[in-house]
């Protein structure tokens, strides 16, 4: 009876040990690097590509892309000097964050960097340069840029 309680509690613990080591597992992509936070702290190191093992429940981990990439920052409005607001549709951003550059620009602004870097600074500029023109200048340059 004793063997049998033993050779169930060694099934029980294979078992958990094998579902811990599933969810533990990820992959990291190519032109990635993973970041992880543990207890909600972010952890000095980066995972590159590959298969990769994390504490379940206790580490999170977040894939950041060090490739060339584009953002597109849509509905970006602009108020001209006399008033009159233009929306773009849509404005296209290419970027590139260097692995080296990672953790710092993770602790300063968190996993979704793009919002705080890209799409407000797209949306302050723009609308900033706006401010200094008049609907024609604008007609004017958009007519040069076309020809």
């Amino acid at each position: 009876m004793s063997n049998q309680i033993i050779i169930t509690a060694c099934s029980s613990f294979g078992i958990l040990f094998g579902i811990f080591l599933l969810f533990g597992m990820h992959i990291v992509p190519e032109g990635h690097v993973d970041v992880y936070y543990k207890f909600g702290k972010l952890l000095p190191d980066i995972s590159e590509t590959g298969l990769r093992f994390k504490i379940p429940i206790l580490t999170d981990n977040y894939h950041i892309s060090t490739i060339f990439q584009s953002d597109v920052v849509k509905d970006v409005h602009c108020r001209l000097k006399q008033g009159v607001l233009i929306t773009f549709k849509s404005i296209e951003v290419f970027n590139i964050l260097n692995q080296c550059g990672v953790i710092p620009i993770i602790k300063a602004f968190g996993v979704n960097y793009d919002h705080v870097l890209i799409y407000s600074t797209v949306k302050n500029y723009i609308g900033s340069i706006c401010r200094n023109y008049t609907v024609d200048d604008i007609l004017i340059n958009f007519t040069e840029v076309q020809n």
